[in-house]
Order: structure tokens, then C-alpha cells, then sequence
């Protein structure tokens, strides 16, 4: 999935702390009782910025807000 929108790039801040979000999120993840609701059909760390859409290989989207408008 890539949507170009803004070039804005990522700085290793930036990069760290969508790192940390995706990870979180697959913790969380794992953490949901199965017998009781589906899993998490997709995951996903909006972002301030950015250049682009995309989905990281662990299958966490990472998006910009300015992408999800109209």
C-alpha cells in the first residue's frame, strides 16, 4: 500500500517513536482473549507527517493524517 502525499521526511526520532507505537500495538495485540472477540483485523500508527503511506513488514500501517482526508 503506498499513497503519496506530503515529502516530508522522517527523522530517526520520528522513526523510533512509530517503532514503538507498532510494537505496542502488537503487544496489545497478543493480549486479546480470542474466545471472546476476533482479532485485530488491521493495525495502524497515524502520524503528525510524513511522505507517504505505507505497511511495515510486521503488517503495521503507518499513515500520515493529511492521507486520510478525502
Amino acid at each position: 500500500m503506498i499513497n503519496l502525499c506530503n515529502s516530508i521526511s522522517i527523522s530517526n526520532l520520528d522513526a523510533k517513536l512509530i517503532n514503538d507505537g507498532a510494537e505496542a500495538l502488537k503487544t496489545l495485540a497478543e493480549t486479546i482473549d480470542t474466545t471472546k472477540m476476533k482479532n485485530p483485523s488491521f493495525m495502524m500508527v497515524v502520524t503528525a507527517v510524513g511522505p507517504y503511506a505505507y505497511q511495515r513488514p510486521d503488517g503495521v500501517f503507518v499513515v500520515p493524517i493529511g492521507c486520510m482526508k478525502d
